[in-house]
């Protein structure tokens, strides 16, 4: 590895970029050719030898299957799609399972950025494969709970509002006059996260502050700060995919969204094209269908689960890769601001495999009774 190179941005900060020391050899990104090298680095306005390469290692469990079946038969990038998927998936399991770390709660709700040039990284190939197998999954979820064109914090919270409820001076009693949303899990789609991040730059927006409770899941309640037809939402899901370009991530990824915790709570996918296919390549309906029902089943499986722990093996690992995390000396660049919350990211990531597992309920004392066949065991072992 190569020296870092400070590079000294335009509102004081300085960023620290590490460059591997040699080219990847034979395929970029998980497909594309070496051939392609001068064409890709030209294209992205950039060196081939700083682009990152995905680790096998992150292609694990069903997830990994997902990918590796999806992608000889698209161009979009391994990265964009595991991450979209793993995100989808946590957002139809649902505010059940969770892990404790520190006294916070985390569910199996992420956010993350997929950032890539327009067009030519085929992020919304990416966003449409996944779709596909969701909408095999869970046709239901596919169909109501994903929405986009984040504008305001307050329409976010509307999404997933809770029933109004008005007195009536006459009968004495309290009368709905909306009945909310019944069904309070979310992916927010978003392909223009440029535009989103412009909208929190406005004094009276407060996405920044929603996004961040959401992300939490604390406090329970969403809710806006108006006195009259306030919105709340009690314990809802929220979880967030993001497409933009690298130019303007840099842009508009502004030191005020680092500094309030913004930015480091989204996981960021660098990708491009994996490869050139003439006629479009297109997935057999039959392979979808099999990975549609494999992620139901996975699905429909932790759902029923509560808590979550740790098997003695994790706990060792877990000891020795927290303690290598927090043992980095943070500075004000920007890597090191949107990498602050590597821990707490890394145990979501660990939970999502883990409910992607399908594993056995294991009896503990301090764990919810698990459902259906499992209800006469207590909550499962995370696995990492």
């Amino acid at each position: 590895m190569k020296a870092p190179t400070a590079v000294i941005h335009h509102d004081g900060y300085t960023e620290k970029i590490w460059e591997p020391d040699g080219k990847p050899v034979g395929k970029i990104n998980g497909g594309a050719p070496a051939a392609a090298e001068a064409k890709v680095e030209a294209e992205a306005g950039t060196s081939i030898e700083a682009w990152p390469v995905l680790s096998e290692a992150a292609l694990y469990g069903l997830a990994g299957e997902v990918v590796n079946t999806l992608l000889p038969n698209t161009e979009a990038d391994r990265a964009a799609l595991l991450l979209q998927y793993l995100a989808s998936v946590g957002n139809v399991i649902g505010r059940r399972p969770f892990y404790w770390l520190a006294s916070v709660k985390h569910y199996p709700n992420i956010f993350t950025v997929i950032a890539g040039r327009t067009a030519r990284s085929r992020k919304g190939t990416s966003a449409q494969d996944v779709r596909i197998i969701m909408e095999s999954a869970d046709p239901d979820w596919a169909h109501n709970n994903v929405r986009s064109g984040i504008s305001s914090g307050e329409g976010i919270i509307e999404k997933v509002r809770d029933a109004r409820r008005v007195w009536n001076k006459k009968t004495e009693t309290l009368e709905v006059t909306d009945p909310g949303v019944g069904d309070k899990r979310m992916l927010l789609d978003e392909r223009e996260f440029s535009s989103t991040l412009a909208k929190m730059k406005q004094e009276t927006n407060i996405v920044s502050r929603v996004l961040r409770e959401a992300w939490d899941c604390y406090p329970p309640i969403l809710s806006t700060l108006t006195k009259h037809n306030r919105s709340e939402a009690t314990e809802p899901l929220i979880s967030m995919v993001a497409h933009i370009t690298i130019d303007e991530l840099r842009q508009r990824l502004d030191k005020l969204s680092m500094s309030d915790g913004f930015g480091n709570r989204f996981l960021y996918a660098c990708v491009d094209r994996s490869k050139l296919l003439a006629h479009g390549g297109n997935h057999d309906p039959a392979v979808i269908d099999v990975l549609g029902a494999r992620t139901r089943a996975a699905i429909e499986a932790a759902q029923v689960l509560g808590q979550l722990g740790m098997t003695a093996d994790a706990h060792a690992l877990w000891a020795a890769i927290y303690n290598d995390i927090e043992a980095v000396e943070l500075t004000s660049g920007l890597i090191d601001h949107v990498t602050a919350r590597a821990a707490a990211q890394t145990i979501r990531l660990a939970l999502l495999y883990a409910l992607l597992r399908r594993s056995r309920c294991r009896t503990s004392t301090r764990q919810r009774r698990c459902g259906n066949s499992a209800r006469r065991r207590r909550a499962t072992s995370l696995r990492t």
